[in-house]
């Protein structure tokens, strides 16, 4: 956990820099997709340790991202559903 928690830290500060600092590039888009599998995995580990809600922020926050792992992180935002209401 504390490894998903480190990486989020420093994708999301290195998409403040660039925000602010530079046109967006490439590496730029390698930071949001890497920020959104690092969200992505969280919430995989927060959603196995039970905690549905804290899982649910994290998947709805890499979807915001929008980059090509935005379906398959949906797909995992669509079964954290489906297991809390069973």
């Amino acid at each position: 956990m504390a490894a998903c928690d480190g990486a989020v830290v420093k994708a999301k500060e290195r998409q403040r820099l660039g925000a602010t600092h530079y046109a967006r590039t490439a590496e730029d888009d390698w930071y949001r997709r890497n920020l959104a599998i690092a969200l992505s995995n969280r919430g995989v580990l927060l959603a196995a340790r039970g905690d549905a809600d804290f899982a649910k922020v994290d998947f709805l926050a890499a979807i915001e991202l929008e980059t090509p792992q935005s379906d398959a992180i949906s797909g995992n935002l669509i079964r954290l559903s489906q297991i809390s209401t069973t």
